[in-house]
């Protein structure tokens, strides 16, 4: 996400950083000027520009401008949306109906701004490769698990969810091309932070999913995904990370989908030929 690292500048220089503030402070002005024009705003240069644009993980001045724009737009609609609860003591189900759809945009919407496509990328390489895919969750999340399952298991992966581990099963599986998948939305669901070291000592490649109160589970990741979860709506504090949540599992698993699209789209082929032969 563009803004966090305009926000955080770690090792930025002063005239990147001069930038940097000048785009956080203008960000729809950003739109109508050239690399050299923010150069002479900032008292900068066209160089320090496209330096300034390696830096923050985009390829050229105009990619820079296209994904400001983006999440300029996307972090009013969600501001907006958020300034007050979805729903209060006089609600009507006219209410219910016509709010409930943005806030699950905006969940959506928050959690799609903050993936790295490049870390995406090296998770769906593994996956693809992987013979097992097993998935860790614990009350709710065992319910994103379980239903993770379902839609995994029609790539042609062998899926399973869990609440704990079996040890004799880990270590049975241990020399098979494996992933697990771990979930928390805290990040530090004891139960799931043991699972994860005990599967890291097995040298296991392990995806987590969750929040980041705790950095428990992050630290025994591979990789790992952190969910939305900020400005949480007060009545409805356990919906957004379980949107997000399962908003990126449907990431992983398009993403898997899409990479042998062709063989899948026969396999969806062979499937209605049998369910029109009932």
């Amino acid at each position: 996400m563009i803004f966090e690292k305009l926000e955080d500048q770690t090792n930025f220089t002063n005239s990147e950083k001069s930038i940097a503030e000048y785009i956080l402070k203008n960000p729809f002005s950003l739109v109508g000027i050239t690399a050299s024009q923010l150069g002479q705003l900032t008292m900068t240069s066209k160089a320090t520009v496209f330096r300034f644009c390696k830096k923050v993980g985009v390829k050229s001045f105009d990619e820079l401008k296209q994904q400001v724009q983006y999440e300029s737009h996307e972090k009013e609609r969600v501001k907006n949306f958020m300034k007050k609860e979805p729903f209060d003591q006089s609600s009507t189900m006219r209410d219910v109906t016509g709010n409930l759809p943005f806030f699950y945009d905006s969940a959506i919407i928050s959690t799609n701004a903050m993936m790295d496509n490049v870390q995406l990328n090296r998770i769906i390489k593994n996956l693809r490769d992987a013979q097992i895919i097993d998935f860790y969750g614990v009350g709710i999340t065992h319910s994103c698990a379980t239903a993770a399952v379902f839609k995994f298991q029609t790539t042609g992966k062998t899926c399973a969810a869990y609440s704990f581990l079996n040890e004799h099963y880990a270590v049975s599986q241990k020399h098979k091309k494996k992933v697990s998948i771990m979930l928390s939305f805290t990040g530090g669901n004891q139960g799931i932070v043991n699972c994860a070291k005990k599967l890291k000592k097995l040298g296991m490649y392990l995806i987590g999913i969750g929040g980041l109160e705790s950095t428990e589970l992050k630290d025994c990741c591979n990789e790992y995904i952190e969910i939305y979860q900020e400005d949480l709506v007060t009545s409805f504090e356990v919906m957004t990370p379980y949107i997000s949540m399962t908003y990126i599992l449907d990431i992983l698993f398009a993403g898997l989908l899409v990479k042998d699209f062709n063989r899948h789209f026969q396999d969806s082929m062979e499937v209605r030929e049998l369910l029109k032969r009932r």
